[in-house]
């Protein structure tokens, strides 16, 4: 999620803390960020209580994370579904470390909950308010207006979506930074979850990320969480946000640094005003989606938020299109057998080509490639892959040479995105008018020139 806004102030504090189901057992360590993770580190830690995180770590008789609980200024923290680590070599070996010496160590939270209460996997809450990064760039929702008065509060709008089991509502707040020399308005887009019943954290956690992986793919960039807050509801009415009981604020780990994009997306590909009106089926299919075709968004989506590098990436992509090809177009790319036969005569199965140029065929509204182009197309996609993956079953006469590996790469992104959003029940004509946009146009120029490269 990268940096938590409301976590920052705690950095380089020190707490007390202590193994949740050891509350006699107390240790010092620090708040730091290392490598895009919200992480505790002791240099004076007791060795028993050392020992016992490693054994929690390296027994397989016991669970494998555990749970640190603690206080900072005040502040209670829980650091769930943690694992330790030293910070000297020595400690490799704990059993021969002398009882009553200290040691130091690191200790890397999955989650991070902190305000007013400690909490476990199984704490349950009733709401959350999500700050997601740059949703105001997907739905402007006005907290206020100018005019010849000044600044004037209106009642804010609000996005309204029902699900099964809990509902999504998209509203706007207005806030002010004032200084002697002037006063600033912001007019910011919150997104809040309400549980049909309470439900624990993990599984509100879980129904978070599947939206925020939504928005990731409507701007073909990840969006990060800055701020989760977690309530419980005293009412059932939307409008009166405020009576909700603030229990704290929630985090997750990276667990890897996130390496910034070259080039990243400046804008959402489609935002809200282009689906407006079906909107709330887009998420609700989103959902169903994400349940049934789980290994086509997690190979595709991993690629949005890990950034792998470019050969990875492209298995990553050629994988997650054949599975989409194997369950839904797996007539259409058997009939194209006949039409290019494999080399192997008894051999009437669709191969990868075959169903990479079915998909080509299938969103060409998008590309407007010619039969030629879409045939070269298939066979850079299909050899390099196979290139990668079986080494040297094919010859590199049409392999992606490194340099273009990235616009294949970011072409093949595009390829998913329209076949998901075509799976949503999105409009062809309104994929196909928010996608050629200049700058994703920008693209196919280029692989067009690669194309023209080839006749030549």
């Amino acid at each position: 999620m990268g940096r938590c806004l409301e976590l920052e102030k705690y950095i380089g504090k020190v707490g007390i803390w202590w193994i949740d189901d050891r509350p006699e057992e107390i240790f010092y360590a620090t708040i730091v960020f290392i490598n895009g993770n919200y992480v505790l580190t002791s240099e004076v830690i007791p060795v028993d209580i050392a020992n016992t995180l490693f054994k929690r770590n390296h027994d397989d008789s016991i669970l494998d994370c555990f749970t640190i609980h603690g206080k900072v200024e005040g502040t209670l923290f829980s650091m769930i579904n943690s694992q330790a680590s030293a910070m000297e070599s020595r400690l490799i070996d704990t059993s021969q470390i002398e009882k009553g010496w200290e040691c130091s160590i690191k200790i890397i939270p999955a989650e991070v909950v902190f305000g007013g209460f400690h909490a476990n996997d199984d704490t349950v809450i009733t709401s959350a308010v999500v700050n997601f990064e740059n949703i105001d760039d997907f739905i402007h929702i006005k907290a206020f207006e100018t005019g010849l008065d000044g600044i004037k509060h209106v009642s804010p709008e609000s996005v309204l979506l029902h699900l099964d089991m809990f509902s999504i509502r998209l509203y706007s707040t207005l806030s002010c930074q004032s200084s002697k020399k002037s006063t600033t308005y912001i007019n910011e887009v919150k997104t809040e979850f309400v549980f049909d019943a309470s439900t624990s954290i993990c599984n509100a956690r879980n129904h978070i990320s599947v939206f925020c992986m939504l928005l990731s793919l409507l701007k073909l960039n990840y969006i990060s969480t800055p701020s989760i807050e977690l309530f419980i509801r005293n009412t059932d009415n939307y409008q009166e946000v405020q009576v909700s009981q603030n229990l704290g604020y929630y985090h997750m780990n990276y667990f890897q640094e996130k390496i910034e994009e070259v080039r990243p997306m400046p804008f959402f590909l489609i935002q809200y005003e282009a689906i407006a009106d079906i909107f709330e089926n887009v998420v609700k299919r989103w959902y169903i989606v994400f349940e049934q075709d789980k290994p086509i968004i997690e190979l595709f989506y991993q690629v949005l938020v890990k950034k792998s590098v470019d050969i990875n990436k492209f298995l990553n992509l050629s994988q997650a299109l054949e599975v989409y090809s194997n369950k839904y177009r797996k007539k259409q790319a058997k009939a194209l057998v006949t039409k290019f036969p494999n080399n192997e005569v008894t051999n009437t199965s669709a191969r990868l080509f075959h169903k990479i140029y079915d998909l080509l065929e299938y969103t060409n509204y998008c590309f407007y490639f010619s039969k030629n182009q879409i045939n070269t197309v298939s066979r850079w996609i299909t050899d390099t892959r196979n290139y990668y993956t079986h080494y040297g079953r094919l010859t590199d006469r049409a392999l992606v040479k490194p340099e273009e590996r990235s616009i294949i790469n970011s072409f093949m992104v595009y390829l998913l995105v329209i076949l998901v959003l075509n799976k949503l029940g999105i409009p062809k004509r309104t994929i196909k008018n928010n996608f050629y946009h200049t700058f994703y146009k920008s693209t196919l120029e280029r692989i067009r020139r690669l194309l023209a490269l080839q006749v030549m």
